[in-house]
């Protein structure tokens, strides 16, 4: 990643989990998608212990009727 992407995954990760590093958090994306799976192992990198990726991503979810909540993604500066 370039440095600014970099500084905003590390801002917002901080930011979700309140900057504790074992504070559980799962990565998911469209289920032919692979940069959840890439964002699961940059936040472990970071020392984030908690991590799940959710491999079948939205696609499937969606697919299995459950519930989901409409998300903006924070802008990049």
């Amino acid at each position: 990643l370039s440095p600014a992407w970099q500084g905003y995954f590390e801002h917002h990760l901080r930011q979700a989990t309140g900057g504790q590093p074992h504070y559980p958090v799962v990565f998911y994306c469209r289920s032919d998608c692979w940069l959840s799976w890439n964002a699961v192992k940059r936040a472990a990198h970071l020392g984030y212990t908690n991590l799940y990726w959710y491999r079948d991503g939205l696609d499937a979810w969606q697919q299995a009727d459950l519930p989901v909540q409409t998300a903006q993604p924070a802008a990049f500066p």
